[in-house]
Order: structure tokens, then sequence, then C-alpha cells
């Protein structure tokens, strides 16, 4: 395949992109846009600077630019730019964590390169695949994969040295994680050795402080030594990149520490940390968090290693939010996709159709509205499962976090008996315990316990509420249950989205009835109106913040009303509620199929009716009004 100027630039910015050299790909595609003459070209660079910029910023990547560039290629029938947005919509995929997606959007781009007969682009959608299954930690899979590639040196010397370089980075880094970490030594030597021979001093130091971290874990701490000095001569001479300091004082520290220098390692541990804040590397700040409070603990400095578990839990907590957010985004983003295709396609199929005779458009037509609804009764389904998988998701997170706290302070109560007793046995061996020692050694031991007790019976009342409501979300057969365990349980797996907000819950739904149906359908009712609360109701809301849950039996029915005292639902809006696709916050994290699933649900699974309901005093109310016993 002939390249022109502009393609053979393309090539070294796409280089510079997989290398992440962010200031070489910005002043590339500078240069790039002098030779972007048409529409294409245009299109094709607006690709590249999707993919710089999720590499310049920490926030989860936007989708939509991505999703307009490709339909746009498309309706321009314009094969580069359309293969090369899918690979822009891959990559950012990728990131996303949305690993099928990213699978496929890269077999798409796969499948345009062989038909434009660029063999070169083909091998490199391929290799790129690898870091969708990295990103999302499928490193079985990934194995599977590309090992064979790996093995195979023709193959590799036809792939660029970038690109190559992020697949053996990619696997050393699978092997690492599950524990195989002599072959992840072996690569992590290999590339060394490369840039020993041809590399610069950017890719020298950064293959020279991979391999001292995989020795790090072999034990191999004279060679680790060794490697951090050359390390540290790199970056005195100031050709490296700020990033990869990062990675040099992090060894440093995991040196210092497993020398058993813990007082030294620390301070290495925070200058690391320091320089990761401005560098979208939450992973990498996660693990200095995590080795620092390891080794703070066994130091003996609970207070810094209980620090540094806070900080790593904010940290898990604003990855957290920033995956939720961007989850909620891509399902507005598909359904608007999808909804464009089906668009397009069909003023193609109906243009077409106005050639033909009347009764031969007619069939047609009545065939593709068929078609249609198949399709978009597909297309809800879909949507309806990964708005569960949202829902578990959120709960999944405040489990954790409500866990982490109980489980720290007992753990931090255990660490301070074992201090406390290797001093009183130390003063014993001594001769000089006293029996004010002992009634202090008593005494705290007393606290340590109680502190301990605590924590550890406020985690198993965790446990048990989730797994409670976990089952319940398993059953699928029609049982008999009570209905107030169900309310109970998922207001405690969400207390701590409700205490965070500042809601006050009152309740009111008296023990003792029983239901036959299905209570993980009404769990997830339950937690979709309270997650409902939380985002349309009280945020913003300045008054009081009061949700009420109250049941009551009315002939056969058992009736649930749920009510907030936020800022209700517009008169305007309100016949519209449990339409599939309708929000009031387009855009901002909501889909609009949250009230149609829970409408679903209790139409479909627990036989009954959802109302929402005039709300005495303001906000908003909804009445689920339930069989007692299902009948199917």
């Amino acid at each position: 395949m002939l390249l022109d100027e502009f393609d053979l630039l393309l090539r070294s910015l796409d280089e510079s992109l997989d290398a992440v050299d962010v200031q070489t790909a910005r002043r590339l595609l500078d240069n790039l846009k002098d030779l972007a003459f048409d529409d294409s070209r245009h299109a094709r660079l607006a690709c590249r600077q999707l993919v710089l910029e999720m590499h310049s910023r920490e926030q989860e990547p936007e989708l939509d630019p991505a999703y307009a560039l490709l339909n746009a290629a498309r309706r321009a029938l314009d094969l580069p730019a359309q293969a090369d947005a899918l690979v822009a919509l891959a990559r950012l995929q990728s990131r996303a964590r949305m690993v099928t997606q990213a699978l496929e959007s890269f077999g798409e781009a796969e499948a345009l390169y062989e038909q434009l007969g660029d063999p070169a682009s083909v091998a490199l959608a391929k290799v790129r695949a690898s870091s969708a299954l990295y990103e999302g930690e499928l490193f079985a899979e990934l194995l599977q994969r590309f090992e064979p590639l790996a093995a195979d040196l023709g193959q590799l010397a036809l792939l660029p040295s970038a690109a190559r370089h992020s697949l053996m980075t990619n696997i050393g880094a699978a092997y690492s994680f599950l524990d195989r970490y002599e072959e992840a030594a072996a690569i992590s030597q290999r590339l060394y050795e490369e840039s020993l021979q041809s590399g610069t001093p950017t890719a020298r130091m950064r293959d020279t402080v991979n391999l001292a971290n995989q020795y790090l874990w072999l034990g191999k701490l004279d060679a680790v030594e060794r490697l951090l000095r050359e390390a540290g001569e790199l970056l005195a001479g100031g050709e490296v990149l700020e990033r990869q300091q990062i990675f040099y004082f992090q060894n440093c520290a995991l040196l210092a520490w497993k020398r058993g220098r813990h007082l030294e390692a620390l301070p290495l541990f925070d200058r690391a940390w320091a320089l990761a804040l401005p560098h979208p590397m939450m992973p990498i700040r996660g693990r200095i968090l995590m080795r620092k409070a390891e080794c703070a603990e066994e130091a003996g400095l609970f207070e810094t290693a209980l620090a540094a578990r806070k900080a790593q839990v904010s940290l898990v907590q604003e990855r957290a939010r920033h995956q939720a957010r961007s989850f909620g985004l891509t399902l507005e983003r598909v359904s608007s996709h999808a909804r464009m295709q089906g668009q397009n396609e069909y003023l193609r199929r109906q243009g077409s159709q106005l050639e033909r005779e009347l009764a031969e458009a007619r069939d047609a037509l009545e065939l593709k509205v068929e078609q249609r609804n198949r399709e978009l009764e597909r297309a809800v389904r879909m949507l309806l499962e990964r708005e569960k998988q949202a829902a578990l998701t959120h709960l999944v997170a405040g489990v954790a976090h409500e866990l982490n706290t109980p489980l720290g302070n007992a753990l931090l109560a255990i660490g301070t008996m074992a201090a406390v007793i290797d001093q009183n046995k130390q003063a014993f061996e001594e001769g000089r315990l006293s029996r004010r020692d002992i009634h202090e050694l008593h005494g705290g031991l007393e606290e340590g316990l109680a502190l301990a007790q605590r924590g550890l019976e406020r985690a198993s009342a965790l446990v048990r509420s989730f797994k409670a409501l976990a089952l319940e979300q398993a059953g699928m057969e029609p049982v008999d249950f009570h209905p107030s365990d169900v309310v109970e349980n998922t207001l405690a797996v969400m207390d701590r989205g409700l205490r965070e907000a500042g809601v006050e819950v009152e309740l009111q739904c008296p023990g003792g009835q029983v239901l036959h149906g299905n209570p993980g359908a009404l769990g997830q009712v339950l937690a979709q109106l309270f997650e409902n609360s939380l985002v349309h109701a009280f945020r913003g809301w300045q008054g009081e913040r009061r949700l009420r849950i109250s049941a009551s039996l009315q002939g056969d029915d058992y009736c649930l009303e749920v009510g907030d005292s936020g800022h209700g639902i517009a008169q305007a809006n309100r016949p519209r509620v449990f339409d599939p696709f309708f929000t009031t916050r387009l855009g901002q994290g909501s889909s609009g199929l949250g009230l149609h699933l829970a409408y679903r649900l209790v139409t479909q699974r627990l036989g009954g009716e959802i109302r929402l309901l005039e709300a005495p005093g303001g906000g908003a109310l909804f009445e689920l009004r339930l069989p007692r016993r299902l009948s199917h």
C-alpha cells in the first residue's frame, strides 16, 4: 500500500499514542492539520484527537464524539474514516472497561482495513485488542489469544515498536497478575535488553524500571538495586518522562521496604504519590497507597497505615463514581446509536421501495415493522439487563465501603493489642514487669477486644443483609416470603448512599405478613425507587430529606407506598414516568429505563400494579399493589 506524507505522519502519530508520548503526539497532530485538506482527513485526525484526550485526562472517556464520527463516516461511505473511528471508539471503550463492545469495534475495524488492503492496520487492530482484555482484567483470555503471537518472533518484527512493546507489556502484566512471575520477568528482561541496544533514554528508563519491579517480587533485591541505580542515572540526565519518575520512586520505596528500611520507604511512597496526582493513573495511585499501608503496618505505624487505607478507599469510591457515571451515560449513547443506525437503514430501504409497485411496498413495509419490533424488543431487553447490572454494581460498591470501616477498626484494634502484648512480653522477659503494667495490659486488651468485636459484629450484619438480598435476587420461582424482610435488607444495602445524602428513613412496615411471589423482583423495584429518590428527588434539594416506606393490607392485596419529600415530579411529566427512555436528566447519567424496569418487574414478575400518586405535602409517592399470592 503506497503511503503519502499524510499517511506516513499518521503512522508516526499512532506510534506516539501507543507509547503514550503525549507531547510528541500533540506536535504531530498540529503538523498534520496543515495536510488535512478534505473532510475525510479531518475526521481521521479527530479520531486521534479523541485518543489523545483520553491519555491526557483523568475522567472516564466520553464516547459521544466517537459515535458521532462513526455515524458521519458511515453516512458519507468513507471507509478509512469509518475504520479509524471504530479504532478510536474501541480504545475509549477499552478504557471504560466495556470489554465486549471494545473487542467488537476492533473486529469491525479489522474487517474494514482488510477491505482497504491495509495489512499493517489490520495487525495493529488485532494487537490493540490486548489492551482491552488487560483493562478488563481478563488476563487468562489475554494469554490464550496472544501467547502464540508473542512466541512468533517473525510476526512480532512486523509490528511497529510501540505496538509490539505494548503487546509484550500487557502479556507480561497478565503473567504477573496470574502469579507467573518467572515468565513475566523473562518478558521484561527481553524488552530491557532491546532498549539497551537501540532505545532512547525514555525507553531505557521505562524498561529498566519494569524489570526492577518484576525482580522485586522474585526476591532478587541485589539485581533490583543495580537496575534502580541505572534508572537514577537516566533520571539525572533529565531526558525521561515525568510519569516514569512515579514508577522509579515507587520501586525505590518497595526496595527500601523489602530491605527492612521502613522509615526510608514511607517518604518515597509519598513522593511517588505526589508525582502521580497530575496524571490519569488511578490504578497506580491505588497500588502506591496499598503498599504504603502494608509497609506502615509492618513497621507498627498504625495511624499512618490507617490514613493510607482511608485514602485508598476514597480513591476506590472516586473511581467507582467515574465508572457508574460512564456506565449510565453509555446506556443512553448505545440506545441513541442504535436508533440512528435503525433510522438510516430504514431510509435506505424505503428509498429503494419507492421504485416498486404499491402492493410489493406494502408487503415489505409490514415485514419491516415486524422486524423492527423484534429488534426493538431485543434492544430494550439488553438495556434493561444493563440497568440491572448498574444497580447491582452500585449495591456492591456500597457494601464494600460499609465493610471497610468496621473491618479496618477491627484490624487496627488487633494490631494495637499485638503491640501491647509484645511490650509486656519483653518487660516480663527482662524482669521489669509490674502490677501496674499488668493492669494496663488488661485494660488495653479489654478495650481492643470490645472495639474488634463491635467492628466484626457490624461487618457480619452487613454481610447477612447483602447475602439475603443476593439470594432474593437469584430466586426465580415463586416462594413464600416476608416483604418486610425484603424492605429492611434493601435499606441496609443502600444505607451508605442514603446517609451520605442526609436522608432520614421513616419505616412503617409491620412484620408477619407473608406473600407468595418473587422476592428478588420486589428487591430490585425497591432499590430502583430508592435510587430514583437519591438521583432525582434530593439532588440539589435544600429542604427536608425524608424517605417514607409504609405497608398495609387492602383486601387480598398488599399495598406498599414509597414516598419522598424532594423535588417532586412535574405535572406534565407524570403520564410518561414509566415510559422507556424517558428522563429529565438526559446526558447527566440517567438512561430513562429505571422506572420502566420497575414497572415491568411489578406487572410481569409480581403480577401487581405500580402507580404514581399525588403526594400530600409535596415530593413523589409511588404505590405498589401486589397480590398476596401470585397465580401462575
